[in-house]
């Protein structure tokens, strides 16, 4: 009902408040530290999809369909688990988050175009 580290005095997020804090690929400012850890996967997916469509061109099209697929809503036909969603969840998030960063560093450094599929 509460808010994460507010002490049962701020009311935790709302959905649609949740939906516009992570409906970004820029988070600098949001730590995100009020939301319980079952919400925290779901809005680093969110902000991982927008980040992924900013940085596309930074992968090859087998490493964006590996990270897309983590990053897609679980088929509720396909056996699975929570653990394993969750896992895929983070691990592409870190990926898009890694690309993101890897892009930045070419740009400050002034390094030609790198591919991440050449490491």
């Amino acid at each position: 009902m509460y808010a994460r580290g507010s002490h049962g005095v701020t009311p935790y997020p709302d959905i649609k408040d949740m939906f516009n804090r992570s409906n970004s690929a820029v988070i600098e400012d949001n730590d995100f530290s009020d939301i319980g850890l079952n919400n925290f996967p779901l809005a680093q997916r969110r902000i991982a999809r927008h980040k992924l469509r900013r940085h596309r061109r930074r992968a090859n099209e087998g490493q964006r369909g590996f990270i897309d697929r983590g990053l897609q809503d679980w088929d509720q036909g396909e056996p699975g688990s929570q653990q394993i969603e969750v896992s895929m969840m983070y691990t592409a998030s870190v990926a898009t988050t890694l690309m993101e960063m890897d892009e930045g560093l070419d740009r400050k450094v002034g390094c030609p175009d790198w591919n991440l599929s050449v490491l």
